[in-house]
C-alpha cells in the first residue's frame, strides 16, 4: 500500500535512563584511554631523559677515555718511550673498550703523524688504520681513516691500493672532491696511468676551474706533458 505524502517518518522511541547509562559507560572507556595515554606519556619522557642521560654518559666516558690516552699512550709513544707496535696494540685495546674509533679521530692525526715515521712498521700502521675504519660508525671518522691508509700506501708504493681507497671515499657526503681528484691524478700519474691521470685533472678544471687543486692539476699535466682541454 502506497504511502501518504503527509505521512512521518518513523522515530525510535529512546529511553532516557538507558542513553544516560551508555554515555556514562563511554565516559569510563574515554577516562581509562585519557589514564593510559598519560601513563605511556610519562613512561616515554622518561625512557627518553634515560636514553639522552646514557647518551651523556657515554660520550662523557669516551672523553675521559681518550683523555687518558692522549696523556698517556700518546704522549709516551711520540716521546719514544714505547715502539710503534706497542702503541698500535694500546691504542686496539682503548678502541674495543670504547666499542667504537669515532673519538679516536680527535687523536688520529697526531698518531698518523708518529706512525708515519717509522717507515719499520707500515704494515702494522696501514692494518692500523684498516682497523680504525671497521671500527667506526661515523661516515666523518670514516672517510679520514680511509685518507689516512691511502697516504701510507702511497708512501709503500701500494698506488694501486691507495687509488681503490680514495675512490672509495667519493661516494661520501663529506669527501673534499677537489683535493680527492687531485690525488688521483697525482697516484695514477705515479702507477703509469696517463690517460685516468688526464681524467681526473680534466674533472677539476671542468668543475672547480678556480680552485687551488685545478691550478696544480694543470702544473702535473705540463710537466707530463698532458694536454687538457
Amino acid at each position: 500500500m502506497a504511502k501518504s505524502k503527509n505521512a512521518k517518518p518513523v522515530v525510535p522511541v529512546i529511553d532516557p535512563a538507558q542513553m544516560i547509562a551508555d554515555n556514562d559507560e563511554k565516559l569510563k572507556l574515554y577516562s581509562k584511554w585519557a589514564i593510559f595515554l598519560l601513563i605511556a606519556g610519562i613512561l616515554i619522557s622518561l625512557l627518553v631523559g634515560y636514553i639522552n642521560s646514557k647518551s651523556a654518559q657515554s660520550v662523557d666516558t669516551s672523553s675521559k677515555v681518550m683523555g687518558a690516552f692522549e696523556t698517556s699512550t700518546l704522549q709516551d709513544f711520540k716521546d719514544k718511550k714505547i715502539n710503534t707496535l706497542d702503541f698500535i696494540n694500546k691504542s686496539k685495546s682503548t678502541i674495543n673498550e670504547l666499542g667504537s674509533s669515532n673519538s679516536f679521530l680527535v687523536v688520529a692525526s697526531e698518531a698518523f703523524d708518529a706512525i708515519k715515521k717509522d717507515t719499520t712498521s707500515q704494515d702494522q700502521a696501514i692494518e692500523f688504520f684498516n682497523f680504525l675504519k671497521t671500527k667506526s660508525s661515523h661516515e666523518l671518522s670514516s672517510y679520514y681513516y680511509s685518507l689516512y691508509s691511502s697516504v701510507l700506501n702511497e708512501d709503500k708504493g701500494n698506488y694501486k691500493e691507495a687509488i681503490r681507497i680514495l675512490k672509495s671515499t667519493l661516494s661520501s657526503s663529506l669527501k673534499l672532491e677537489e683535493k680527492t681528484y687531485l690525488d688521483l691524478g697525482r697516484l695514477h700519474l705515479l702507477d703509469g696511468q696517463t690517460d685516468q691521470a688526464k681524467s681526473n685533472f680534466q674533472h677539476l678544471l671542468k668543475n672547480f676551474p678556480a680552485s687551488k687543486e685545478a691550478n696544480l692539476a694543470k702544473i702535473f699535466a705540463n710537466e707530463n706533458s698532458i694536454i687538457l682541454e
